[in-house]
């Protein structure tokens, strides 16, 4: 575990240290060589354990670099200004990769994916979203757009106005990794999300008398999400013993590696295939 970790670390500090052009070469490349690629994390239901929903991640296979995770290369995407492109290209992608499984799982799912709000804002961008999904034979239904938090605390006022215009138009929102406590529960209260994902951080590990400020919090953020009718995600649960305490303070769905490690889309096809 520890050599992965030195190797990832390694990794994102040398994408992100490549000068500008190079960076912007090395994505117009990947994307051209397909090599941008899907991974699908199920969430379970907490009551039933069955799978309803399915995170959408994206992952580069670079090769020299080898497996990159979004994370490591996100926010240089945003800073060289290919937001736009890259999300067009992940948008087909997804779109098709959803298509192609759908006709071979019996389950109905949802399938989430992280958009940004400056590709939501970008002129026809929301337009494109509708195409490449109708492109496919998929609708608006199908998918849940994940909003990242640290946006929605930046540009409150924009977000609330961009999201209300959408959900009009039957488009459904998440708030990705409830990572900044009780800063973004004003997210919550305002903004018009359907389901909200509350990082591990914030999960107790302990009932909850011993671990009274994680505890609190963690009740404070299902108690709000349960008044507003916003579906809440606990991510990154380690034991059973932790998902029964989640499960009886009222969390909706589950995710973590004791269930379900991201996976291909040939191994989340198997999996539901076994599930029915």
């Amino acid at each position: 575990m520890m050599d992965k970790e030195r190797t990832t670390q390694r990794i994102s500090t040398e994408i992100i240290d490549l000068d500008h052009s190079e960076f912007v070469a090395q994505v117009l490349q990947g994307m051209d060589k397909q090599e941008f690629k899907l991974l699908f994390h199920p969430i379970l239901c907490t009551q039933t354990q069955s799978i309803e929903v399915v995170e959408t991640l994206v992952y580069w296979q670079h090769p020299t670099y080898g497996y990159i995770c979004c994370n490591d290369f996100s926010r240089k995407i945003e800073m060289c200004s290919l937001c736009i492109p890259f999300g067009i290209h992940i948008l087909r992608l997804f779109s098709e990769t959803m298509s192609f499984m759908k006709k071979r799982i019996e389950k109905t799912l949802r399938f989430s994916i992280t958009i940004s709000i400056r590709q939501l804002i970008s002129e026809g961008y929301v337009e494109y979203i509708c195409k490449t999904l109708h492109m496919f034979n998929n609708s608006l239904k199908d998918i849940l757009i994940v909003i990242p938090d640290h946006e929605a605390i930046e540009n409150l006022d924009l977000v609330e106005s961009v999201l209300t215009k959408l959900c009009e138009q039957g488009f459904s929102f998440a708030l990705s990794k409830y990572e900044t406590g009780f800063k973004t529960l004003e997210c919550i209260n305002r903004l018009p999300l359907s389901m909200i994902k509350i990082d591990q951080q914030f999960i107790p590990n302990k009932p909850l008398h011993d671990e009274f400020q994680v505890g609190s919090l963690f009740e404070s953020i299902v108690g709000l999400c349960q008044c507003k009718n916003v579906t809440t995600i606990a991510h990154g649960i380690q034991d059973k013993t932790q998902a029964t305490m989640i499960q009886c303070l009222g969390v909706d769905f589950m995710q973590g590696a004791i269930f379900h490690e991201p996976m291909s889309v040939s191994d989340l096809i198997s999996l539901c295939s076994q599930c029915d």
